[in-house]
């Protein structure tokens, strides 16, 4: 059935849930500042077929090695709250394990303004944009190694990179892999009376495995509408 997406983007962020097939799940990692009433979070796709754990076991694993390689990047003025997945069902709705942590980052370095964050591309061997996404990492921007442009050092970039790919690999040293989800919604038109595009269901294609994690030069932005 075709629809309208609505516009409070809460509620468009909810109507446009990916789809997760078994064997596969959705992490959230979760951050809140200080002094901040609305939490940040970025997500990525896990491919949990050959996973040597419970499904709780796949949040505890991301909480674990995002605590152990990523806090010393991240600013002290930011706390990582933990791990939330969806994980896929062979029938019904996706179940949910949340792992809490509390853990305030180590990096005492002044930061870029908070609608900034260190933008991480995924990339994977199959062309198109549905096949390839990107993923922010909030509080790890310095403002002393960023220029008035927006671009990091190459000094600045490599340390996250290098603190990303650890991250990584003590993620995935249990079977875990990381993917690109895929929605089962598409654009089929548009309302002639509101201009708005209506989405329509549509068989999506497998997860495609990530081959590549790789932090942009340039740091990526939230911009608010006005209203």
């Amino acid at each position: 059935m075709a629809s309208e997406r609505p516009d409070d983007p809460q509620v468009y962020n909810e109507v446009m849930a990916l789809f997760i097939p078994p064997g596969f799940s959705q992490a959230q990692l979760l951050f809140e500042f200080s002094e901040e009433p609305q939490p940040a979070m970025t997500t990525v796709g896990l491919g949990t077929a050959l996973f040597n754990g419970t499904e709780a076991g796949q949040a505890q694993k991301l909480k674990d090695s995002w605590v152990a390689h990523m806090l010393a990047r991240q600013s002290n003025v930011l706390r990582f709250k933990g791990v939330t997945v969806r994980v896929g069902q062979a029938g019904g709705e996706p179940t949910i394990h949340t792992v809490v942590a509390n853990s305030l980052g180590t990096n005492v370095a002044a930061m870029v303004p908070r609608n900034s964050a260190a933008l991480v591309q995924k990339g994977t061997a199959l062309g198109g944009r549905k096949h390839r996404g990107r993923m922010y990492l909030p509080g790890m921007v310095e403002e002393a190694q960023t220029d008035q442009a927006g671009n990091m050092t190459a000094t600045h970039r490599q340390a996250i990179q290098t603190a990303f790919d650890t991250f990584r690999s003590a993620s995935t040293d249990t079977g875990l892999t990381f993917v690109v989800l895929h929605s089962d919604e598409q654009i089929t038109g548009y309302n002639p009376n509101t201009g708005k595009p209506v989405y329509g269901p549509v068989t999506p294609p497998p997860p495609t495995p990530i081959t590549s994690f790789v932090v942009a030069t340039k740091v990526g932005t939230q911009r608010r509408r006005l209203r």
